[in-house]
């Protein structure tokens, strides 16, 4: 294969299959070759109760070692890496989603908001503190989200949005705050509300992970709607100014005042 070196192109490819038993716990995978070199990084291997290969859950609890790095982090930190452990999960169907972040099935199939919501959750109960977003509702979908921003008694604040409120179409209009507005940024956690054609046009929400500039990578429950082959995925985007003919911003966040 092109890039690689000669040692690189000798080397055999091997399948390994682990197998766990009915017991919990971790181990430490090693790859060493015959004078004890490692040949890759070690690997910790860890074997959890819930059937679908998640470290956090609400059912059966927080796998010990994870739950014990939890309550170092901060809370947004804490929210970023219970978002991950359930992108290397087993959930992989909408159905899988809509029951496992305790989406209401009044409220249709699109889960997006409610895994932003139980990300949060699991953050605040591990960290012992309240949730700044007291109700899962206030994330279901960008018009509840802008709901949720524009109050004034919110902990958020709206920023790249311009126009009504969505939920009502009554009240003041809210003028455009952009990113930087009052000291404010966009910063991990917070939630990013993405547009469709127009200014109007709501279709999805998502929880930030990294800015760079004008760049940021978020992490997405209901990753379908969202342009993805799979249901959780973490994904890269260019340019958080990009907007939409009508002048919108294709993207508005919510960032959380904590």
């Amino acid at each position: 294969m092109a890039g690689l070196s000669d040692w690189e192109k000798a080397q055999h490819i091997r399948k390994l299959v682990l197998k766990s038993g009915s017991k919990t716990g971790d181990a430490k995978l090693l790859a060493r070759d015959s004078g004890n070199n490692d040949q890759i990084l070690p690997l910790d291997v860890f074997v959890v109760a819930d059937s679908n290969a998640r470290r956090v859950t609400d059912s059966v609890g927080i796998e010990p070692t994870l739950k014990m790095k939890l309550e170092e982090l901060s809370l947004r930190q804490a929210v970023l890496r219970i978002a991950e452990d359930q992108l290397y999960s087993n959930v992989k169907t909408n159905q899988q989603g809509c029951t496992l972040y305790h989406l209401d099935s009044r409220s249709g199939t699109l889960w997006c908001g409610a895994f932003a919501y139980w990300c949060w959750q699991q953050a605040a109960l591990v960290k012992k503190v309240a949730n700044p977003f007291d109700k899962q509702d206030h994330l279901l979908s960008p018009q509840k989200a802008i709901n949720w921003g524009m109050r004034d008694d919110s902990p958020g604040q709206l920023l790249q949005y311009k126009g009504p409120n969505p939920m009502t179409m009554k009240g003041a209009s809210q003028e455009l705050r952009e990113i930087g507005y009052n000291g404010y940024s966009v910063e991990p956690g917070d939630i990013a509300c993405w547009r469709q054609g127009h200014s109007m046009g709501f279709k999805h929400v998502s929880l930030v992970e990294k800015v760079n500039g004008k760049t940021f990578v978020d992490l997405n429950g209901n990753a379908y709607d969202a342009g993805s082959g799979s249901a959780l995925a973490r994904i890269s985007h260019d340019d958080m100014g990009r907007k939409l003919p009508d002048g919108s911003y294709k993207c508005f966040f919510l960032h959380v005042l904590i």
